[in-house]
């Protein structure tokens, strides 16, 4: 939490489609606009693909 009115959060993401598998590292960042908390940034960082 960076203030009342700003957040942050980080994950890895793991990530599986079709012929697809992939894995970021992800951070959101955050604002409460009107009362409610919207993701105003996201920033991802691939990690690597796990295969195809």
């Amino acid at each position: 939490m960076r203030g009342k009115e700003v957040a942050v959060t980080t994950f890895r993401q793991d990530y599986t489609a079709e012929g697809l598998r992939d894995t970021s590292d992800k951070v959101l960042e955050w604002k409460k606009i009107d009362g409610q908390w919207k993701i105003v940034r996201e920033v991802a960082r691939t990690v690597g693909p796990r295969g195809q």
